[in-house]
């Protein structure tokens, strides 16, 4: 407004100066978002899941409350061991595990080998997590690197936890699931309120355009579900984005500097093996934590009409999706999908995350 303007206001221009500079100096500094989080997850020990987690365990703008495991990359009770001892050695024992389901909700191994012998592979890359030929049963655990945490999991099943937590922070719990969504449907099944209690929910999975991605593969039924609730925002970092976000050695390296915890990690659990196995080639957890965190590493979003095909042929789980001005699958909802990363920014954030001090338990002992 105009001195002009203001005088024709009946405003005296000393007036609106001194009203400015008091809004100035009563103006509270801004302080970075935070967040409680629950996150789901398919954790190995040696993972994009594990360097998920570690992300969140560095920010100080993180509540965990806690960590639910799912069948996916191993079975679920060796993933509840990781997670455990991933925890410990993060200083961070204090963050309770719960282990959900062992199985998906529909599909099984039995008809994913009837349905390979007929049409060949039919996931991304041929990846079977759990389900790869010679891998170990469901019931055998070993100690992640060469130790079990002190810590036990949690007796209460993931899906009950999940629901209970949401219910106990309407409205501020950030729903964080990187690993197959059998967990969220479930929990969705005993509460379907939990899905418009929920602050957000980040979803690592599917393709826009792509072969059948891992966590949708393995339940697409719970896939499907779990897109089609009504969440007050769900955002989706599929495969698309994450193959722009290459894991090399020198992020492990750069990650691997000094004598901190994690910096030990790094070099005993990644750059001891035939990097990058057993970790993934491309970030595609890591992707998805970090830009909850720090949305600038996204470049372009577009929201989309999203569902799942569920028809138990060669292209069972693979994403379906329509854009704007074409016509949806009934019941398909809209999805804020990620497409284009700053990876110079999202390598440098990472990096400088995992360089901090480790942030200790404040909370009680171990049980």
């Amino acid at each position: 407004m105009s001195y002009k303007r203001e005088a024709r206001a009946g405003l005296k221009p000393w007036l609106v100066w001194l009203v400015v500079l008091l809004l100035v100096a009563t103006a509270k500094p801004a302080q970075s978002q935070s967040f409680k989080i629950l996150v789901d997850t398919d954790l190995g020990f040696a993972s994009d899941d594990a360097l998920a987690l570690l992300i969140l365990l560095q920010s100080k703008n993180v509540e965990l409350l806690g960590v639910t495991v799912v069948t996916g990359n191993e079975w679920r009770n060796q993933e509840v061991a990781n997670a455990l001892r991933l925890l410990e050695l993060a200083g961070r024992s204090d963050v309770p595990v719960y282990p959900g389901a062992e199985k998906p909700l529909v599909n099984n191994i039995e008809d994913m080998k009837l349905r390979e012998r007929i049409y060949g592979d039919t996931s991304e890359g041929g990846y079977k997590g759990a389900w790869r030929e010679r891998g170990p049963g469901p019931e055998k655990v070993d100690a992640p690197d060469g130790e079990f945490a002190q810590r036990k999991p949690e007796p209460t099943h993931a899906a009950d936890f999940l629901v209970a937590a949401i219910r106990q922070h309407p409205g501020e719990v950030v729903l964080a699931a990187i690993g197959p969504l059998t967990n969220i449907a479930l929990a969705l099944a005993k509460d379907p309120e939990i899905a418009s209690l929920t602050r957000s929910t980040l979803i690592m999975g599917g393709g826009i355009g792509t072969p059948p991605e891992f966590n949708f593969w393995m339940d697409p039924e719970a896939a499907r579900i779990v897109l089609r609730a009504p969440w007050r925002q769900l955002i989706l970092t599929p495969l698309n984005i994450c193959y722009q976000a290459p894991y090399t050695r020198e992020i492990a390296a750069a990650a691997a500097q000094g004598d901190s915890p994690i910096a030990n990690y790094f070099k005993e659990t990644q750059l001891k093996t035939n990097f990058p196995n057993p970790v993934a080639s491309f970030m595609y957890d890591p992707v998805a934590m970090l830009s909850l965190l720090e949305p600038q590493v996204i470049k372009r979003t577009e929201s989309m009409w999203l569902d799942v095909n569920i028809d138990h042929g060669p292209s069972y789980g693979a994403t379906l999706f329509w854009k704007e001005g074409q016509r949806p699958m009934p019941g398909s909802r809209k999805v804020e999908v990620q497409f284009d990363l700053d990876y110079k920014q999202f390598v440098s954030s990472f990096s400088a995350l995992m360089k901090k001090p480790v942030r200790r338990a404040s909370g009680p002992p171990p049980r």
